[in-house]
Protein backbone atom coordinates (compact mmCIF):
# COMPACT_ATOMS: atom_id res chain seq x y z
CA UNK A 1 0.00 0.00 0.00
CA UNK A 2 1.56 3.47 -0.91
CA UNK A 3 1.65 6.87 1.27
CA UNK A 4 -2.53 8.19 1.17
CA UNK A 5 -4.02 5.30 0.07
CA UNK A 6 -7.10 3.84 2.04
CA UNK A 7 -7.07 0.07 2.88
CA UNK A 8 -10.83 -0.15 3.21
CA UNK A 9 -13.90 0.57 0.73
CA UNK A 10 -15.72 4.11 2.11
CA UNK A 11 -19.14 2.85 2.69
CA UNK A 12 -22.44 4.59 4.21
CA UNK A 13 -23.33 3.38 7.80
CA UNK A 14 -25.61 3.67 10.33
CA UNK A 15 -25.50 3.55 13.95
CA UNK A 16 -27.43 5.08 17.39
CA UNK A 17 -24.87 6.60 20.12
CA UNK A 18 -25.47 6.31 23.49
CA UNK A 19 -22.78 8.79 24.96
CA UNK A 20 -18.96 7.92 23.57
CA UNK A 21 -19.80 4.19 22.81
CA UNK A 22 -21.88 3.13 19.50
CA UNK A 23 -24.71 0.75 20.24
CA UNK A 24 -22.92 -1.89 18.04
CA UNK A 25 -20.15 -1.56 20.63
CA UNK A 26 -16.38 -0.35 20.10
CA UNK A 27 -15.84 0.16 16.45
CA UNK A 28 -12.01 -0.24 17.30
CA UNK A 29 -12.99 -3.93 18.83
CA UNK A 30 -14.31 -5.40 15.93
CA UNK A 31 -12.78 -8.40 14.76
CA UNK A 32 -11.86 -6.54 11.25
CA UNK A 33 -10.65 -3.11 12.30
CA UNK A 34 -8.50 -5.40 14.74
CA UNK A 35 -7.12 -7.16 11.63
CA UNK A 36 -6.57 -3.80 10.33
CA UNK A 37 -4.64 -2.70 13.28
CA UNK A 38 -2.08 -5.25 12.91
CA UNK A 39 -1.51 -5.15 9.58
CA UNK A 40 -0.91 -1.14 9.70
CA UNK A 41 1.53 -1.66 12.95
CA UNK A 42 3.32 -4.23 11.21
CA UNK A 43 3.85 -1.89 8.37
CA UNK A 44 4.71 0.82 9.92
CA UNK A 45 7.19 -1.18 11.79
CA UNK A 46 8.50 -2.38 9.09
CA UNK A 47 8.83 1.08 7.28
CA UNK A 48 10.48 2.72 10.59
CA UNK A 49 12.80 -0.35 10.30
CA UNK A 50 13.62 0.42 6.54
CA UNK A 51 14.40 4.46 7.84
CA UNK A 52 11.05 5.22 6.09
CA UNK A 53 8.44 6.60 8.87
CA UNK A 54 10.20 8.60 11.84
CA UNK A 55 11.60 6.30 14.69
CA UNK A 56 9.95 8.08 17.83
CA UNK A 57 6.54 6.62 16.70
CA UNK A 58 4.25 3.58 18.54
CA UNK A 59 3.53 1.72 15.24
CA UNK A 60 0.11 0.71 17.23
CA UNK A 61 -0.73 4.35 18.58
CA UNK A 62 0.00 5.58 14.93
CA UNK A 63 -2.16 2.66 13.31
CA UNK A 64 -5.19 2.94 15.56
CA UNK A 65 -4.88 6.84 14.88
CA UNK A 66 -5.10 6.58 11.12
CA UNK A 67 -7.82 3.83 11.13
CA UNK A 68 -9.99 6.06 13.73
CA UNK A 69 -9.41 9.01 10.93
CA UNK A 70 -10.16 6.45 8.18
CA UNK A 71 -12.97 5.56 9.42
CA UNK A 72 -14.13 9.85 10.23
CA UNK A 73 -13.34 10.52 6.94
CA UNK A 74 -15.64 7.63 5.66
CA UNK A 75 -18.81 8.84 7.57
CA UNK A 76 -18.28 12.62 6.97
CA UNK A 77 -18.46 11.57 2.75
CA UNK A 78 -20.97 9.21 3.22
CA UNK A 79 -23.16 12.19 4.75
CA UNK A 80 -21.77 14.84 2.57
CA UNK A 81 -24.24 16.63 0.09
CA UNK A 82 -21.44 16.43 -2.24
CA UNK A 83 -19.74 13.17 -1.52
CA UNK A 84 -17.26 13.56 -4.78
CA UNK A 85 -16.02 17.07 -3.65
CA UNK A 86 -15.64 15.98 0.03
CA UNK A 87 -13.89 12.81 -0.84
CA UNK A 88 -11.26 14.83 -3.00
CA UNK A 89 -10.91 17.07 0.33
CA UNK A 90 -10.53 14.39 2.78
CA UNK A 91 -8.31 12.30 0.69
CA UNK A 92 -5.81 16.01 -0.09
CA UNK A 93 -6.04 15.74 4.47
CA UNK A 94 -5.26 12.29 4.48
CA UNK A 95 -2.50 12.25 2.64
CA UNK A 96 -1.01 15.53 3.94
CA UNK A 97 -1.59 13.06 7.69
CA UNK A 98 0.72 10.65 6.12
CA UNK A 99 3.13 12.41 4.63
CA UNK A 100 3.52 13.24 8.32
CA UNK A 101 4.92 10.07 9.59
CA UNK A 102 7.77 10.45 6.84
CA UNK A 103 11.20 10.71 7.96
CA UNK A 104 13.05 13.63 6.86
CA UNK A 105 17.10 14.47 7.25
CA UNK A 106 15.98 17.69 10.19
CA UNK A 107 13.06 16.37 11.24
CA UNK A 108 12.72 14.46 14.87
CA UNK A 109 9.75 13.57 17.37
CA UNK A 110 9.89 13.62 20.96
Amino acid sequence: MKVGEIATPLTKTASASVGTVSVLGDPAQWPNANACTASMTDHLTALQEEGVVVPDLDPETAARLINGASSQASQRIANSRDPEATSKKAIAAFKQLLEGLRKSPDRTIG
